[in-house]
């Protein structure tokens, strides 16, 4: 029996090789922009603009993991990374949001709400913690747990790859709906799980198709394949599915059982059984490669959008100049909106 191998890119060869992405120049071009937001008053233009800085300067890859109830998710990402960084069982395991970087030592803690207006706090927890609920830890000390972060010494995460487990969508309400497809605008990838016990229902094939909309770079893992053995039949039905649908998205059968039993027998043909090889090279070629580089596009909308609104104001001005009815009538208007102002504060008085 042999060491089952991952194909994970190598941090230090990817990082080495020259910046397509140009973010340097990015850098500056929003830099730029911003300069004259601030100069023309638009505070809202340059907030936007900073945020757009802080994005294409991140080195964080991320990628959602998302998909019905009891889908096998956590255990997907545990036997992804080789790490029990997500709780699993028999009940709604994920009941929070999980983001899993890498980290020398494990480490996890708690994201905890402040308050209105106020950023909010991090709590250090012991690894172990993981495996519980933590919706109402006692370290929180009453407060609202907003997500769990979780630092893994991890080979995959090397690359700086961050993995974001989410809660399971489905059940009375789909409670977790919003706040799962409300993190797909950020994510550079998505991994949509679904278990090869049935087809897609109705309610799954609608939700891949609203998180594929928001998030195009992704595929669907076909999960328990070991539970299953008409599990081709199903990934057939389904990529049918997919393609009346009009989605453009892979489907990867895969078996996390077979995985762990792989690591511990250190039994690469049985590794490749389970798939896991083919998740790893779909990473490595599609998201870490950054193929499709939705951020990049994303932060350089902002700046176009910005340029325009920047464009419009000082056109308006340079044709007040230019023309001097126009210019009689901005201030008329201006001298108008002053009045109103005024007596509205009278009125207050």
């Amino acid at each position: 029996m042999t060491q089952p191998h991952n194909p994970a890119p190598d941090p230090g060869r990817v990082n080495s090789a020259p910046d397509p992405r140009r973010v340097p120049v990015i850098v500056e071009l929003i830099d730029h922009t911003a300069a004259i937001a601030e100069l023309n008053d638009r505070a809202d233009l340059a907030a936007r603009l900073a945020v757009a800085r802080e994005r294409i300067t991140d080195p964080q890859i991320r990628v959602v993991i998302a998909g019905q109830l009891k889908q096998g998710k956590s255990q997907l990402l545990n036997s992804l990374l080789n790490v029990p960084v997500a709780r699993v069982g028999d009940d709604e395991t994920t009941a929070l949001v999980t983001i899993v970087t890498y980290a020398d030592q494990p480490a996890a803690r708690l994201v905890v709400s402040a308050g209105d207006d106020v950023p909010p706090h991090t709590i250090d927890v012991p690894v172990a913690d993981i495996r519980h609920d933590l919706r109402r830890a006692p370290q929180a000390g009453g407060r609202e747990v907003l997500r769990v972060e979780v630092g893994a010494p991890s080979p995959l995460l090397k690359g700086g790859l961050a993995f974001i487990d989410t809660p399971g969508v489905g059940g009375h309400g789909q409670p977790h709906l919003s706040s799962t497809l409300g993190l797909l605008p950020d994510a550079d990838a998505l991994l949509m799980v679904s278990d090869t016990s049935q087809e897609f229902t109705e309610p799954e094939l609608r939700f891949i198709g609203q998180a594929h909309e928001i998030c195009p770079v992704g595929a669907v893992i076909a999960t328990k394949t070991d539970l299953y053995p008409f599990w081709r039949q199903i990934v057939e039905t389904n990529t049918a599915h997919l393609r009346r649908a009009g989605l453009n998205l892979p489907i990867i059968p895969a078996s996390a059982l077979l995985r762990s039993h792989a690591i511990q027998l250190n039994d690469s043909e049985l590794n490749e059984e389970s798939n896991f090889p083919a998740i790893v090279k779909f990473l490595s070629e599609k998201v870490l490669s950054r193929e499709n580089d939705r951020v990049r596009d994303h932060v350089i909308d902002e700046i176009r959008s910005a340029a325009e609104h920047l464009s419009l104001s000082v056109g308006s001005e340079l044709a007040a100049l230019n023309d001097p009815d126009q210019a009689r009538r901005l201030t008329e208007d201006l001298e108008r909106r002053k009045a109103e102002a005024q007596d509205a504060l009278q009125q207050t008085a």
